[in-house]
């Protein structure tokens, strides 16, 4: 945050890092065969913000032949984020027992990069019954796994990412479809600053 965004609020934020605990996988078992409980540090705005801007990178959007792409006289620029090795990281970082930092735990599992743990170690399923149980901790409705790209496709909009891009990085085969998808949610943003002007 820049100096001249603070506020007292942010003053006045709690600086104590909290951590929750929640049970592993069935998989992960102490020595006497019980299931070890997770220790997870609760990470802030901040923090995550800062690990998305680490994995997000602008570039200059081509078309097919490799020109530029211009919009009303401007260069069209696009945000590649590489949403996967983010949430790795966010994984990593907030764990705090099982340490995935853990230099023999690397080794074991013969990973350079913090971010390509998770895949030695976890599968899809195990990921999607972890996030269950995170939601569930942090006492959040139960919510698909497949909703953090819509969370992701929603942040990109509101911060006005080029629809064309958006359905590029979707894997979308036209951008109508992603409009498509996403056409309510424009819609509910222009009620909210009708309804602030009307007030």
């Amino acid at each position: 945050m820049s100096e001249n965004k603070k506020d007292l609020k942010y003053f006045m934020r709690n600086t104590q890092t909290e951590i929750v605990t929640a049970p592993g996988p069935s998989s992960f078992k102490d020595e006497n065969g019980k299931v070890i409980q997770f220790e997870i540090k609760v990470l802030s705005q901040e923090q995550i913000n800062k690990i998305n801007d680490a994995y997000r990178r602008k570039s200059m959007a081509t078309d097919k032949k490799g020109n530029p792409l211009i919009a009303m006289g401007e260069v069209v620029w696009k945000t590649e984020k590489d949403n996967e090795k983010s949430v790795r990281h966010m994984i990593v970082k907030a764990l705090q027992y099982p340490d995935l930092k853990n230099k023999e735990l690397m080794d074991y599992y013969g990973c350079v990069d913090i971010t390509t743990k998770q895949g030695k170690i976890y599968k899809h399923r195990m990921l999607a019954r972890d996030f269950d149980r995170l939601l569930e901790v942090a006492d959040i409705e139960h919510k698909l796994l497949h909703c953090l790209r819509h969370t992701f496709s929603t942040q990109m909009l509101r911060e006005n990412e080029n629809m064309i891009i958006l359905s590029s990085i979707l894997g979308h085969t036209t951008p109508t479809t992603t409009y498509h998808i996403y056409i309510h949610l424009l819609d509910e943003e222009k009620k909210t600053a009708i309804q602030l002007l009307d007030d």
